[in-house]
């Protein structure tokens, strides 16, 4: 696999808003990706760690370095995690959590630009490691599991957020929290 750029920009040019044309886009490395609404969508790039990635086409080759939206950008946390719940791109962040509302042309094309609003669900609660996000079924409301770093394992319905680790509060508040930024968890509501 190899990438060919052509320069045609002079050497010396006096115009330094002219930008040296390329066939592809480098995309970034991200640590979590997903399809939503025939859209692929990426983050956790440890050069953007605020950065929202999509592409603007149901092509997965068709990412553009224009197609990105920093989410929650003043707050100073990464993007620690992706998922979906009904009709919403759901963006965690260390400490908090927002919902993504596309909008998406009816017929996709590159010409076709797709935009995004983003909207926070919480600045109490945030998300330690994507990793632990788990789609489930409590109480008869569809949601998602989440470890929070200082409140534990948690339970987010809408934009209801409900914290389940009232029990091992005491222990999980002991943890190493540089450890937990990797950890995995699975929800099995059988046992």
């Amino acid at each position: 696999f190899s990438t060919t750029y052509t320069d045609d920009v002079n050497d010396g040019s006096e115009d330094t808003t002219q930008i040296v044309p390329f066939e592809n886009n480098l995309i970034p490395k991200f640590k979590y990706l997903l399809q939503f609404k025939r859209i692929l969508w990426g983050a956790g790039d440890w050069n953007n760690p605020t950065n929202l990635y999509w592409t603007n086409t149901d092509n997965e080759h068709d990412w553009s370095i224009d197609y990105y939206e920093p989410i929650g950008e003043d707050e100073g946390t990464i993007i620690t995690g992706l998922s979906v719940l009904g009709d919403y791109l759901i963006v965690f962040k260390e400490d908090s959590i927002w919902y993504i509302n596309p909008y998406i042309p009816q017929t996709l094309s590159a010409s076709d630009l797709i935009s995004i609003t983003e909207h926070r669900i919480s600045g109490e609660y945030g998300c330690i490691s994507g990793f632990t996000v788990f789609h489930t079924s409590m109480g008869g409301s569809n949601g998602i599991i989440f470890a929070d770093k200082d409140k534990g394992i948690c339970f987010m319905a809408g934009t209801t957020i409900i914290p389940l680790a009232d029990k091992i509060i005491t222990d999980w508040a002991g943890l190493n929290k540089n450890y937990l930024f990797n950890a995995y968890g699975v929800y099995d509501e059988e046992n």
